[in-house]
């Protein structure tokens, strides 16, 4: 059941280096199920009992290809009679009308390439299954052409198939966009001017101490009236005599105690007179030397004031300066980043540019290799319908001649019968 020719005649027609099997395979069996099997009984092929069953062990015939096309199932020399399955009760029941016999056995078909024989074979009466074996359509049979002409229109969709372009997809890398710079101006920032401490010597203290005036002590007399005697003479006593005695004492001693008073008087005005005077004398000299410490006081602050205006000119000046280059180093790089950015996007721009003529050119590269494979796929399967329509023709031809010569045959007989 050799396929070498088959295989050739299709790989000369189509190109294809190496023939598909299956493909072969496909049109065997395309060829067998287009063709009444009574005219295929020359590929018929019958099961082995010891092989596929058809014994008694087991009684169920297992045909080794699927296929529809039996010829005849014998059970021990006796054509058995195809029913359907849905009668395997009654063929198998002695009570029924239908139930076959040694000599008329039946047979149904049943799921998993099985031909059940009723009665059961046995050892002795096998059952055998004769059906129409595709592999033997190959190199040597009439049909060869169709299955050849079968394969190539397969072979044809598969080319076609193959042409297709894989799915598109871009292979071009885009741009990334450059990030966008903060642009944000910074404010200068310099040192504050910090206001100088003004020092003047002599404003902590001055030499000279300011007198002090000492207030002069009252050195006052001592009292010694004894009121309380006279009072014992005049209200307890009630003696007159000794009450004036009493008096003249007192009025005595007051005479003495004013002269005292006096006297004392007198050195206190001396002495605060003397104190005042060494007074006066100290605050003079006092107030020379606060006059002329004022003096260089207000010098000294007038040179202070003088020192911190000259300092805060020059610190004004300098920071002047210092705003000055800040704001124009801040104002350049400023400029620089704007530089920069305009620099990325343009070089941006070209990158997309270039990206957007690789994108049209890998779509347009597409577009031919649709437009390539359109043209094969046409080509192709003009080539796949016109080999199917060869192969079906074929066959065609072979059912039409072959019933001819059946039909003859059958005339011829009857003819010579009469």
């Amino acid at each position: 059941m050799a396929t070498t020719n088959i295989e050739l005649d299709i790989e000369n027609i189509t190109g294809v280096a190496d023939a598909n099997a299956q493909f072969i395979k496909t049109a065997q069996k395309f060829v067998v199920s287009s063709i009444p099997k009574d005219l295929m009984l020359w590929a018929g092929t019958s099961t082995a009992a010891a092989t596929h069953g058809g014994d008694n062990s087991p009684t169920a015939v297992t045909l080794p290809q699927p296929t529809d096309s039996i010829i005849d199932v014998v059970r021990n020399g006796f054509s058995a009679e195809q029913v359907p399955e849905s009668m395997q009760g009654f063929i198998d029941n002695s009570s029924s009308l239908h139930k076959a016999t040694v000599t008329f056995p039946k047979y149904y078909i049943q799921a998993g390439n099985k031909v059940v024989v009723k009665p059961d074979p046995t050892a002795s009466q096998t059952a055998l299954v004769n059906y129409v074996d595709f592999l033997k359509v190959d190199d040597d049979c009439d049909l060869r052409g169709a299955v050849v002409y079968h394969a190539c229109a397969s072979e044809y969709h598969k080319l076609a198939a193959a042409a297709a372009p894989s799915d598109f997809s871009i292979s071009a890398v885009a741009p990334v966009v450059p990030s966008t710079p903060s642009f944000t101006y910074t404010d200068v920032s310099v040192n504050d001017i910090v206001q100088p401490l003004v020092s003047i010597s002599d404003m902590a203290s001055l030499s000279a101490t300011a007198p002090a005036y000492t207030k002069p002590t009252f050195a006052q007399p001592v009292q010694t009236f004894d009121i309380t005697q006279l009072e014992t003479f005049l209200e307890t006593e009630e003696d007159i005599e000794l009450a004036q005695g009493q008096l003249g004492r007192l009025s005595h001693e007051l005479g003495e105690y004013q002269a005292n008073i006096g006297v004392q008087t007198s050195k206190y005005q001396n002495d605060i007179q003397s104190e005042l005077n060494e007074f006066n004398k100290e605050n003079v000299a006092y107030q020379e030397d606060v006059q002329r410490k004022s003096q260089n006081f207000q010098k000294e602050i007038q040179q202070a004031i003088q020192n911190v205006q000259n300092d805060m000119s020059t610190k004004n000046t300098n920071l002047q300066k210092d705003v000055q280059i800040a704001l124009q180093n801040a104002v350049q790089d400023f400029q620089q980043d704007v530089q920069e950015y305009t620099a990325k996007m343009n070089r941006y721009s070209s990158q997309l540019s270039q990206y957007q003529q690789d994108v049209s050119k890998e779509v347009q590269e597409y577009q031919n290799k649709l437009g390539l494979y359109s043209s094969k796929l046409g080509y192709y399967s003009q080539k796949a319908d016109k080999y199917y329509e060869m192969a079906s023709l074929q066959i065609n031809m072979y059912i039409q001649n072959n019933s001819k010569i059946i039909s003859s045959t059958i005339a011829a007989k009857a003819a010579a019968q009469q």
